[in-house]
Parts: structure tokens; sequence; C-alpha cells
């Protein structure tokens, strides 16, 4: 069951309100679907993809539910593995056309070990192929049309003693192709890995190992890939992060790498933090700037123009002078700047922005805090200074395992 909560207001619920949530979700009944609709997954079983559309104003509107042929996993995720209910990774839901407009979303099933592919049409969404992910707790998602000059998909397997990540051809109708020889294992096979991201021109695959090898005594690594022209990655070029536990990862046009560093020492992580990187040619990494973010800095986005940054914190609220969502600029140098912050009511876990980058999506859940639920809360982005202003607030009322979030 959904509801709508303006200007940050709160909502108050009968417990037995909550319960009526999954068989809400029962049927596969939608709306059309308009430019920049917003998704998210369920992480249930069975495992559905919601649809929300947009308005001009930036506001969300439920658009159905859509079965993605999977199970999610809504207990033993990494890094807890005991009743953590959301998908602890970046990037569990993506969307990527082929470049004439033809989009396709992908979401993992990380019970079936499978990943779901969607036509994306005004009409609504249409299921057009289920794969095996090639491993274990497929977590993560990423995609591209540059590079290779191929529509590519890769999703990334992140289990212990079964990291890994697999490459598939994306057709004109979503379907999915496995890209021969593209099963990869990750150098440490304990290094909870939580994140796969191509660059912006499609030639690096980079994936954040939250440990290093003699886990959990080093920092994590940051693990890049060159990929070839059949889509193919090369060598594993391995860069130590000088952070704690490197976790998402996003790239601007500029070239530029942000890292999250969720520093898992000390709950509720005062120490976390948001770093950038010039890529070298090699692959390597190298550090250009680092700034605080507390609260356990998990997920992160550029803007399309590649000067703002936004970074979500999950535990932000719980620390005094900080917030569940930072705003940064970002010069063409990697050097931030702290632009605001804003809160969300449950535990900030994942964010998605409309295409061209007025509005700011956050997803957020009872993971930590007691409650059932989650909420998608909705920002107007200024342009001038990425200051944030929340305009709405969808709350997803008896699910907190919901997962992941794209914007079309």
């Amino acid at each position: 069951m959904h509801g709508r909560v303006r200007m940050g207001a709160r909502v108050s619920a009968l417990s037995g309100l909550l319960m009526v949530v999954l068989a809400a979700m029962a049927s596969d009944a939608s709306a059309d679907l308009t430019p920049g609709a917003v998704f998210t997954e369920t992480n249930t079983v069975p495992n559905r993809v919601l649809a929300y559309n947009r308005g001009a104003d930036g506001e969300l509107t439920p658009a159905g539910s859509f079965l993605t042929g999977g199970d999610g996993r809504p207990a033993g995720n990494p890094p807890a593995f005991t009743g953590f209910p959301v998908l602890d990774t970046m990037g569990s839901v993506n969307l990527g056309d082929d470049g004439d407009n033809k989009s396709c979303l992908f979401v993992v099933n990380a019970g079936s070990n499978t990943v779901s592919s969607f036509r994306v049409r005004p009409g609504g969404l249409t299921l057009a192929d289920v794969e095996s992910s090639g491993g274990t707790r497929p977590a993560s998602l990423t995609s591209t049309t540059r590079g290779s000059g191929k529509f590519v998909m890769y999703v990334l397997n992140s289990d212990n003693a079964s990291a890994s990540f697999r490459g598939f051809r994306v057709d004109g109708s979503c379907g999915l192709t496995m890209i021969p020889g593209s099963d990869r294992l990750l150098p440490s096979q304990a290094g909870v890995p939580a994140t796969i991201r191509f660059d912006e021109q499609g030639k690096f695959l980079t994936v954040t190992e939250r440990y290093a090898p003699a886990a959990p005594a080093g920092n994590g690594d940051l693990v890049s890939y060159r990929v070839d022209s059949s889509g193919l990655t090369g060598p594993a070029v391995v860069s130590a992060s000088p952070r704690r536990t490197p976790y998402g990862l996003d790239y601007n046009h500029q070239g530029i790498l942000s890292v999250t560093n969720e520093h898992v020492d000390a709950p509720p992580f005062p120490n976390s933090s948001v770093s950038t990187y010039r890529q070298n040619a090699d692959g390597s990494l190298v550090e250009l700037d680092n700034e605080p973010s507390p609260g356990a800095a998990c997920w992160n986005l550029f803007s399309n123009n590649g000067k703002f940054l936004f970074v979500t914190n999950p535990a932000g609220k719980f620390i005094p002078g900080s917030a569940n969502v930072k705003a940064f600029t970002v010069d063409r140098n990697g050097q931030m700047t702290f632009v605001d912050q804003e809160n969300t009511p449950f535990e900030a876990i994942d964010n998605a922005l409309s295409h061209e980058s007025r509005y700011l999506y956050v997803l957020s859940a009872n993971v930590v805090t007691p409650g059932t639920d989650s909420a998608i809360t909705a920002f107007e982005i200024d342009r001038k200074t990425g200051a944030l202003t929340q305009i709405d607030e969808e709350f997803i009322l008896g699910s907190n395992s919901t997962s992941g979030l794209a914007a079309w």
C-alpha cells in the first residue's frame, strides 16, 4: 500500500494497514508510464518492480507493480547476514537504452540468482527475459552503449566465496544473451563487493570490494577492468583504497570517479566519507579529494552535468550535524565543496536522478530502526547551487526490504 505525504509531513497508520501491502501487490495492474517514471524493487518472494509516474512538478504517483519472474532476498544479506532486509549494494535496479530511445530496465533477483529485463514503454513494463546471474546473490547492475558500440549489461554477484560478475548483450527487445567468456571471479572472494559500474565512455568497468583480501584487516580495494570492443573485460587492475570500506561508485562526464567510504569500524559510522578519483589509462586510480559524509556513506550519484554530487548516509540523521542526504559541488579537478543536507523518514539506501537532473529521488527503509516501511522522497535540485528542497514523499507501507532505484 502506498501513501503520499508532502513537504516533510509524516504518515501515521494502523498496524493492520501495514499487513496488507503484499496483498495489494498481488495483481499486476498498471497505469500508462510517463517519461521520467521511477522504479524500485520489493526484494520479496516473489520479487516485483514498483513503478511511479512523475508529474511535471516532480511528484510521484503509483503506476503499478510487475512480477520479475524471480525471488528477492529480504533477509541474510551481507555484510550483516542475519535479518538485514535490503540489498546492501548500489544499483540493484538499472535503466539503460540502446541509443535509439529503446529503454530497458534491469533488476536483480537475489533470492533466485537471476537477473530480469523489462521493456519500458509508455504502455507500461513488459517482462522480456530472466537469466542466470552466473553466481549467488546478484546485487548490482550496470549497462552501457558506449565503448564496444553494443548495448551491454553486467551483473555483480556478491556472496562470500562467490564474488564474481557476468556480462550480457542486450537486443532491441531487451532480451539478454550471455557474453561468452565474460564470467570473472573477483580478486578477493572475501571482499563483500558492493557496486559495479561502467564509466561514461564504456571503456572501464569498476567494482568496489569492501574488504581487502586479508578481510577485515585492510581498507578494501577498487578493482577496474578495461572493456574491449566485444564487451569483454581485460585483466583486473587493483587499487588499494586509502579509505575504509569503499562502497558506492559513480562517474561523471569529466571522467572523475566518486566513491563512498562506509568506514564500518565504529557504528553509527561517524568517520564515513566520499572521495573523488582520477582514472589512469591503465585503469589504476588516484585519489583527488576526500570529504566527510558521516553516517555510513554508501550511495552516490553525479548530476548529468557532473557539477553536483549527492551522497546518502543511512545513519546520517543519528549523528549531530549530519543528515541522510548530502549535496556537494565538484569542480573539474575533482575538488568537492559541501552545499546542503536533508533527511529522509527512514534510513536512506539508494538514489536516482530525473534525466535532466532537476529532481533527486531517495529511497529509505526501516533497516536499523524498528519498523516495516520504506519511502521514496523527492527533492527539487537548485540548478545553480545544487541545494535540495523536499517536494514529495511516497510511502510503501509494510515493506522494509525495498531496494534499488532508477528513473526513466
